[in-house]
């Protein structure tokens, strides 16, 4: 049960900006923000944020909005008169807050139908709905983070657990940043699209959904265990059968310790366990 998401898209010091920033837009906006796994925030490094910003806005506004019979069209319309209320009411409660809009942020006018123009936001904050409850349009807020730690206690701070992104050239930073980030998915220098793959487990955390479906796990899912327990030596009855007595209870106490404790008890309980294993009858 995939439940959709609020995917959190990292940017470190270090990325590959233009690669980056076409990540993000391609991420946030394709099929005009509407896919489970689309970018729906993004964290930036403090030293590179401007820079980051400036090629965002920039390619958000070379993308080519339209209805879909034009080939040349990148992102079309929302699906419904409903989700279109979403999303504005998201940047209107974001506006008021103090976010700052710097392209988009209306409906697109020109066309007939549910369009809303791609938007790019800042001074964004977790205290606002564009940063905490999942949007299924195009929008993307971008807040900034001044340490790695800062950027997973960010991602991290959701109810929703689908997918997120980390964007960096050092790959052992990456994966040790990915191995504490509360996703079911998390990519490097990719974004969305792994669903795409069938030999991927897909699947959410938290209000993201449980369950898996696509590679073994999603295989798995469809299984129904069947357990078969063979007695190797049924020559003989198991010693934990009737009849219980003393000596029997003096076993199973002595036993527990011996594989339970530390290695200085183990040693002390096995003159014990051998002694009373030859007393009890079986």
């Amino acid at each position: 049960m995939e439940l959709g998401g609020k995917d959190a898209m990292i940017v470190l010091a270090d990325a590959d900006l233009e690669l980056a920033a076409s990540g993000a837009v391609w991420g946030a906006f394709t099929n005009a923000g509407q896919c489970c796994a689309s970018v729906e925030r993004a964290y930036v490094h403090a030293n590179i944020a401007e820079q980051f910003i400036k090629l965002v806005v920039e390619k958000t506004a070379r993308l080519k909005q339209g209805v879909g019979t034009d080939v040349d069209v990148e992102i079309g319309p929302l699906t419904t008169a409903a989700q279109l209320e979403i999303v504005e009411k998201q940047v209107e409660e974001a506006r008021r807050r103090g976010a700052k809009v710097l392209i988009g942020g209306e409906r697109n006018s020109a066309f007939p139908g549910y369009f809303y123009k791609p938007t790019v936001l800042t001074n964004v904050d977790h205290s606002m709905e564009i940063m905490a409850e999942e949007t299924f349009g195009p929008l993307l807020p971008i807040m900034m983070f001044a340490d790695d730690q800062e950027a997973i206690r960010l991602a991290n701070d959701t109810k929703f657990g689908l997918t997120a992104s980390i964007w960096t050239r050092d790959m052992k930073a990456a994966r040790a940043m990915a191995r504490e980030l509360r996703a079911g998915t998390v990519t490097i220098n990719e974004c969305l699209y792994t669903h795409a793959i069938c030999q991927t487990p897909w699947g959410g955390r938290g209000w993201s959904g449980f369950g898996r479906t696509h590679g073994r796990l999603g295989l798995l899912e469809l299984v129904e265990p069947h357990h078969i327990h063979v007695n190797a030596m049924a020559r003989f009855k198991s010693f934990w059968w009737y009849p219980y007595d003393q000596q029997l209870y003096t076993l199973f106490r002595n036993f527990t310790r011996r594989i339970t404790g530390g290695w200085l008890g183990k040693l002390w309980h096995l003159p014990k366990i051998l002694k009373a294993t030859k007393t009890v009858k079986l």
